[in-house]
């Protein structure tokens, strides 16, 4: 196909853009970038062409091809960082279009994206430090604006919550600004002010939080503790019944400050506001630090919110306040096992058992820590089975029964016990690693790449279990869905030949054939002398009837490379397929010459020469061919 052709499908393929069909797009682009060199901005297109249709792993695939050609594009830097943010590779992201910005400090789209990626990566004090910067450069900027100030009031809320304040007042009036009718700031300024001593500003914000939202009760029992703590105990009981009643609480707090903060934190927690519960709980425990009550129900939030750390250290805590309380020490277990301190675990377990050997949580945990800590698999076996049988299904025993099994040499039994657990409940993805290693022992190697991938939607960012899954679904000839797998490895390990080789093989035998050919003509880049890379660089071309394209390609790489034998061939069937059929006798002939006991070479000269009507020559090749190949055949069975 002529430069020509390819500076029309050009045309056709950004026509397509612009109608939104980025589908159509995609698939033209694909086929200039396999196939010609002479329109080096397809690759870019092609590549914003994937990021449109959500494609984000093949945008950073293919744009990283380009960036590699062209490290000066900045707008392929821009594009790529945009495409790994997608992708939800922040750290690269971040890379790429810190680079754009180095390069062109006024180029303002990338510094909104640096500020996406690293609040994205929970950095809001490196995002706002990127949007306060991009809006240095594009003031009147929307997106920018907007971006800044969801990112002033995402780090707000963080530093309240770490007990800076100062710091987040100073966002939070920063939001306020600009949004004036935002209910946020204004209850946690109200908070903030409360916290401060700053009664008259902390109401104020109290009453406007109310007037944006009166059917709030924690603005009131919120108001109820500034008044009483300014002594005005009459307004104070109001906003207290007005609170109770919105909560449609039969009980009522207190008439003390610290009565009415325990009865919101109680009541956030109930809600599920634990972040909120933690705060407040925390407020409290600095002036009632021996608070075992509070310490406890801190714990759960604080465990709910999965910092199982702090959870631990609260109920230690609360244990040591209250040392006769067995709910404190049954959650304390369940945070030790949720911990992995097995030995903890096994320690606190025994000491509960130790003052009540009929003790159920003490049992239950018992056994959990038994499983984890080496114990003789006899007895191991022996606890969670008599739990089991007390208890009845329960999903954490059955999954340990399964991995002692597993332990055991007994993966049959560890399959079906792995396999009723999570009809319980959804998988960890610890026990879906361990079913994984149970099917491999079982050769049920058919039903791993089920596992590998639901483990993965977990734990994506486990390579190496994802480099597992890839050799696995080429060994079964799942081919597309190798293709989707390694498209996700590809755009972070960009040098590694093997990932590009094994995606080009998926994707032709998948009949992607100008996808292949991009990634092949990407390791001719590294290997230019390869005949394996070129003969299915000509494979591809010819399947998307690019067969002159393919057959030029060709002479180029003999005419620099040398005669390869089996390229020579593949030229002379081309030919003979294009009906050249004096084109076709000259190579054939040319690949005797190369190699006269090739009985593939003589073969096709033969064929050539029965087309062309001479029957003479025909018989002569194509009898060596028999010859030779009967003799190759003996050679090969020796």
């Amino acid at each position: 196909m002529p430069a020509a052709d390819y500076g029309a499908m050009l045309n056709q393929a950004l026509e397509a853009g612009r109608r939104r069909d980025y589908r159509r797009a995609a698939d033209l682009l694909a086929r200039i970038v396999g196939s010609t060199d002479q329109f080096p901005q397809a690759q870019l297109y092609l590549g914003r062409a994937y990021h449109a249709l959500g494609e984000y792993a093949n945008a950073a695939q293919v744009l990283g091809f380009y960036v590699r050609a062209r490290p000066d594009s900045l707008s392929g830097q821009f594009f790529l960082g945009r495409a790994f943010l997608g992708m939800g590779e922040y750290g690269l992201a971040v890379r790429y279009l810190k680079r754009v910005v180095e390069q062109d400090p006024a180029f303002s789209p990338a510094y909104g994206l640096l500020g996406l990626a690293c609040l994205k990566a929970r950095r809001p004090d490196r995002a706002i430090w990127w949007f306060a910067r991009a809006l240095e450069v594009d003031p009147q900027n929307k997106r920018l604006q907007v971006g800044y100030l969801n990112t002033a009031l995402v780090l707000a809320i963080r530093l309240f919550f770490r007990g800076d304040l100062v710091d987040a007042a100073r966002l939070f009036n920063e939001v306020l600004e600009q949004r004036r009718a935002s209910i946020l700031p204004h209850l946690y300024l109200a908070a903030i002010y409360r916290e401060l001593g700053k009664g008259s500003l902390a109401l104020y914000h109290m009453d406007a939080a109310s007037r944006i939202s009166p059917g709030d009760p924690y603005l009131h029992l919120q108001k109820a503790v500034v008044l009483l703590s300014q002594g005005e105990k009459a307004a104070a009981a109001d906003e207290i019944r007005a609170g109770t009643r919105l909560l449609k609480s039969s009980v009522s707090p207190g008439g003390t400050p610290a009565e009415v903060l325990r009865f919101i934190t109680v009541n956030l927690f109930r809600e599920g506001r634990y972040r909120e519960a933690v705060f407040y709980g925390g407020r409290l425990l600095r002036g009632a630090y021996n608070d075992s009550q509070m310490h406890a129900l801190v714990a759960e939030a604080y465990r709910n919110l999965g910092d199982r750390i702090k959870a631990r250290n609260h109920y230690l805590h609360a244990i040591e306040g209250d040392k006769a309380s067995l709910e404190l020490r049954y959650g304390l277990l369940a945070v030790l096992w949720e911990l992995g301190e097995y030995d903890d675990l096994m320690r606190e377990a025994a000491r509960i058992l130790k003052k009540d050997r009929t003790d159920g949580p003490g049992h239950y945990f018992h056994s959990l820590a038994l499983a984890r800590t080496g114990a003789a698999i006899e007895q191991v076996l022996a606890e969670l089975q008599q739990q089991i049988k007390v208890r009845g299904p329960d999903p954490v025993l059955m999954a340990e029964l399964a991995a002692v099994y597993a332990r055991a040499g007994l993966p049959e039994l560890a399959e079906g016990w792995y396999t009723r657990s999570m009809k319980l409940n959804p998988p960890t993805a610890e026990m879906l690693l361990s079913l994984g290693e149970v099917y491999e022992s079982l050769g049920k190697t058919d039903r791993l790449g089920e596992v590998y991938t639901r483990y993965l939607e977990i734990r994506p960012e486990d390579r190496r279990t994802r480099r597992r899954l890839v050799r696995l679904l080429l060994e079964q000839e799942a081919f597309e869905a190798a293709a989707g797998q390694i498209a996700l490895l590809l755009p972070v390990e960009p040098e590694n030949a093997r990932l590009k080789s094994a995606l080009a093989v998926c994707y032709r035998r998948t009949g992607k054939y100008a996808e292949a050919l991009i990634l092949i003509r990407e390791l001719l880049v590294d290997s230019p002398s390869s005949v394996d890379h070129m003969k299915a660089a000509v494979y591809c071309l010819d399947r998307m009837g690019a067969r002159a394209v393919a057959l030029k390609a060709l002479a180029s790489f003999l005419a620099e490379h040398g005669e390869s034998l089996s390229l020579v061939l593949m030229r002379g069937v081309l030919q003979y397929q294009d009906n050249s059929l004096d084109k076709a006798a000259e190579t054939f002939r040319k690949a005797v010459s190369l190699s006269p006991t090739d009985w593939r070479a003589n073969r096709n000269l033969g064929m050539v020469y029965r087309r062309m009507g001479n029957d003479l020559f025909a018989e002569k090749f194509l009898e060596k061919a028999r010859e030779y190949e009967a003799a190759s055949r003996e050679e090969t069975g020796r």
